[in-house]
């Protein structure tokens, strides 16, 4: 069976632009003295970083699927999995 490898790039781009626009909305929120509007966007730069630190990658082989991310790695066997749903992409 062939190996294949699958970088989560995407999910990488979209939590640093989150990151990005939350930085810059906390910013001017602070600067024009409207702190619990920059508090909230704070908090909301929180989704950014989980994004960033789940993303990873999937490497699908002939003993299984295992996902790789800063939270740790995660495998599962092929014998393990009852069943699997394709998603149509675009």
């Amino acid at each position: 069976m062939n190996n294949y490898h699958i970088e989560m790039r995407s999910y990488l781009i979209i939590g640093r632009g989150w990151l990005v626009f939350c930085a810059l909305g906390m910013i001017a929120a602070f600067l024009s003295q409207l702190y619990w509007l920059g508090t909230g966007c704070a908090l909301s730069a929180v989704f950014g970083v989980y994004m960033v630190l789940g993303s990873g990658s999937f490497d699908i082989d002939s003993d299984g699927l295992t996902h790789k991310s800063s939270f740790g790695t995660w495998h599962i066997r092929w014998d393990e999995i009852s069943s699997v749903e394709i998603g149509e992409v675009e």
